[in-house]
């Protein structure tokens, strides 16, 4: 047979791959919570989870019927408050600061004490009580429960207690059964003491608030007499210390002459006038000083040129120099009455110059004088300064042997005080509380709460069936929509049908159903395989091959539903049984022995015009096998199967490949090969995921053009308990577009 190159088989088989896996945008919230997931889970499971919660509240129930009937009592305590110190405090309002909380907590804590617990069991002589011994000797109702349940032996309980061990057990059973709590913010605390026997819980409870306040009582009378005598011996060495700081200050006042401070005053009023003295010294002495140094730079200037002489010698000067001046003017040098004129000018000059001489010696002798009464002054100042200094660091000394003193005899008065206040209050000690309100006998048991118990194990039935369901679901392989398939195999779900007994008035046979309502759901969902196969990227989608993972899954059934949904759509389709050992497609429709076949075909027997259209297939042309293949024989042996393939896309318009099963069937792997379109079906919840994985991983997808996954035998009654990660969930919604009625 002459066939255009791009119909061979190896050809085909060689083509190069494309992807296969789809991402999809809803994978972007695959980290988020999804909380209809969660709800179909659970109504996926909810009778799991009904069943769980009813045996959890069986129990519940049970337990408090069985459980001992426990009765409380409560007891209410005023705290006074106000805290009391012993030692001596700086602060006049210690004494009556209010109690903190965590005082409070401090008596709640005192009172759950095993010592103040074994004192309540002393005072009650609860040893000498035989319902309460009975409790702790494994007679009471609690241990004849447990040895019923066999959780304690019966020797345990009748075993003889020694008085110490019993002491013991009784503390821990009054601890256990002991509840201290604060009322509020307030100081008042409620005790609760709880027991099989009301009228025993109400004296515990009593007892507990009446021998706490007792103890109160008896811890501050010790505490009393404890610092009374701490308090007499620490008076009587303060009194020793007070009067030897007393000494010491009397023994330096006299050993450094300061009997009193009013010498330290008096020299201070010397120095303050030696102070004024010694500056007016310094400004007169600065003042001869400054009239010496003037007299000496000045040639004349100070006193002595005011002196009445040197003023009477500069006239006679002035009238001679004037006198010099005319006769300069009218004579020669060498004249005698301008010589004898300057001869008296010069005698002036002497005389002037010895006025002043004398006046700057007379200025020198005052400088000095003032100097030294300026330094006589000065060191009698000095003197009364070291006077001063020296009383001064005495006086600090003695300041502080005073201070020690006057600390010492306050702290003696203190400790005085205090021991007086104490011993006028020994005798009359009062405990910090006061009973509110005493506990009265229960009428009605505390535990157990039938309404808490049921709660609980409604919680605890909830909790652990829902986790039960979540682990199953977890453990669960198959595949229910269409999102999980493309998550775990990462490949695209073409569409899912549903089961034909799950739709009104579709009856069981399939393409029955599709003859008897064209327009029905089940045929829709057809279509939307045959339409969904073809949206591929696969430039050709004439062959499609119609296979699964293993058998029983539906193949041939959905195989000759498409061929009937095309040839509706009037298209040329024609079907071929590839499954050589069951023929299960070449069986449903119809062919018989003696019929022409694939191995007449392959032999030349049979031409393809000897294949009518099969009305049951709405006239598809089925190629089936109506004579067994020998033993070992397969249908691509000699390409046979390829160059039928290629002939027939030459002729129709759709071709559908029936094929046998992956996993079982080698061939399968290479017919395949052959389509544009691979369509694998699961069963719905049936399939195990690893079963397709394993049947993926076996096809050549190098040489597969484009495949996906159908999910076959959806219970549309149970689909909207399985998530909504398929199109079916909207089947009911869209019930109105399909019609039974044939077009």
């Amino acid at each position: 047979m002459n066939l255009p190159s791009k119909y061979q088989g190896n050809e085909l088989a060689g083509r190069p791959p494309t992807p296969l896996a789809l991402q999809f945008a809803a994978d972007g919230d695959s980290d988020r919570l999804n909380l209809r997931a969660l709800l179909s889970l659970i109504r996926r499971q909810i009778l799991m989870i009904a069943t769980i919660i009813g045996i959890c509240l069986l129990l519940a129930v049970l337990i408090t019927q069985n459980a001992q009937r426990l009765y409380t009592a409560n007891a209410d305590i005023l705290l006074k408050p106000t805290a009391e110190t012993i030692t001596p405090s700086t602060d006049p309002a210690a004494d009556n600061r209010p109690r903190g909380s965590e005082q409070v907590e401090t008596e709640i804590q005192f009172i759950q004490s095993r010592d103040l617990t074994g004192k309540v069991f002393d005072q009650l002589a609860l040893a000498r009580d035989q319902d309460f011994v009975a409790q702790l000797t494994g007679t009471g109702r609690i241990n004849g429960l447990l040895r019923s349940v066999g959780l304690a032996s019966a020797s345990s309980g009748s075993a003889a207690m020694t008085a110490p061990k019993l002491r013991e057990a009784a503390i821990d059973q009054l601890q256990g059964g002991l509840t201290v709590k604060r009322v509020g913010n307030s100081f008042a605390l409620r005790l609760s003491a709880t027991n099989g026997d009301p009228v025993l819980a109400a004296r515990i409870a009593n007892g507990y608030a009446r021998i706490y306040a007792n103890d109160q009582v008896a811890t501050k009378v010790a505490g009393t007499q404890n610092a009374v005598g701490i308090l007499r011996n620490r008076m009587e060495a303060l009194r020793v210390t007070a009067q030897n700081d007393f000494r010491a200050v009397q023994q330096y006042r006299i050993s450094n002459s300061l009997q009193s401070k009013s010498g330290t005053s008096l020299t201070e009023q010397e120095i303050s006038a030696y102070n004024q003295q010694v500056a007016i010294a310094r400004a007169e002495a600065t003042q001869d000083a400054a009239r010496l140094a003037a007299a000496r730079n000045g040639g004349g200037a100070g006193d002595s040129a005011t002196s009445a002489v040197v003023i009477a010698l500069r006239g006679q000067r002035a009238a001679l120099s004037v006198r010099v001046a005319e006769l300069s003017e009218k004579y020669l040098p060498s004249h005698p009455d301008l010589v004898s004129a300057k001869q008296q000018l010069d005698d002036i000059d002497g005389q002037i110059r010895n006025e002043v001489g004398r006046a700057i010696r007379t200025l020198q002798a005052q400088a000095q004088a003032s100097s030294a009464r300026l330094g006589s002054l000065a060191g009698s100042l000095g003197g009364a300064s070291s006077k001063l200094d020296r009383n001064n660091r005495a006086l600090v000394d003695l300041d502080d042997l005073e201070r020690r003193a006057t600390a010492s005899q306050a702290l003696y008065d203190s400790y005085l005080n205090r021991y007086k206040e104490f011993v006028a209050r020994s005798g009359a000690e009062q405990a910090n509380s006061s009973l509110l309100s005493g506990a009265a006998v229960p009428d009605s048991p505390s535990s157990p709460n039938l309404v808490l118990n049921l709660l609980l194990g409604f919680l605890i039935g909830a909790l652990v069936g829902t986790a039960t369901a979540i682990a199953v679901e977890g453990a669960y392989a198959g595949f229910t929509t269409a999102e999980e398939v493309e998550h775990r195999l990462l490949v695209r779900c073409l569409g899912s049908i549903p089961l034909l007994r799950s739709l009104p008035t579709h009856g069981d046979l399939p393409l029955a159903a599709i003859e008897a309502h064209p327009g029905g759901a089940f045929t829709e969902s057809i279509r939307s395989i045959l339409a969904a196969s073809r949206q591929s990227t696969n430039s050709r989608n004439q062959v499609i091959a119609v296979t699964s993972a293993s058998p029983d899954e539906g193949k041939t059934t959905i195989a000759a539903c498409l061929a009937r949904v095309a040839a509706m759509a009037h298209e040329k389709v024609a079907i071929i049984d590839c499954d050589v050992i069951r023929r299960n497609l070449s069986i449903t429709c119809g062919a018989e022995a003696g019929q022409p076949g694939l191995l007449e075909l392959f032999a030349g027997v049979a031409p393809l015009e000897l294949f009518p259209p099969l009305p049951q297939l709405g006239g598809a042309t089925l190629f089936g096998i109506t004579t067994p293949f020998e033993g070992g024989t397969r249908l691509l042996e000699k390409g046979k199967l390829h160059r039928l393939v290629a002939l027939l896309r030459e002729r129709f318009d759709v071709v559908i490949l029936d094929c046998a099963p992956i996993l079982p069937i080698a061939e399968t792997r290479e017919i395949v090969t052959l389509a544009d379109n691979v369509i694998v079906v699961t069963r719905w919840r049936a399939t195990s995921d690893r079963m397709v994985r394993a049947a993926l991983k076996m096809l050549p997808l190098q040489a597969i053009g484009d495949l996906g996954i159908v999910l076959n035998g959806i219970d549309l009654r149970q689909r909207l308990r399985f998530g909504d990660g398929d199109p079916q969930i909207f089947a009911k919604s869209n019930k109105n577009y399909y019609t039974s009625k044939p077009a």
